[in-house]
């Protein structure tokens, strides 16, 4: 997932979540009002909380703010997160 930013044409900054369901596709999580076909948006890579694509994907380990060490079983009902 990430973010997706654009411009409209009156000046109004508008953004998006994006998923990524399946490679080279991209999900947005409402209607991109006012973005037409040939607009320039950015899309922004998201995180994943991992300390491995933290360092490899956004070269940003010493910022890693994660909790690398919580289970991923919830040890109450012992379903997955």
């Amino acid at each position: 997932g990430g973010e997706m930013n654009w411009t409209t044409d009156e000046g109004t900054q508008c953004r998006t979540i994006i998923q990524t369901p399946e490679a080279w596709t991209l999900k947005l999580a409402q209607n991109p009002i006012g973005l037409f076909v040939g607009d320039t948006v950015n899309v922004i890579l998201g995180c994943n909380h991992l300390t491995e694509n933290c360092n490899g994907l956004h070269n940003n380990g010493p910022n890693f703010g994660g909790m690398k060490w919580i289970p991923t079983t919830n040890p109450i009902n012992r379903n997955n997160y």
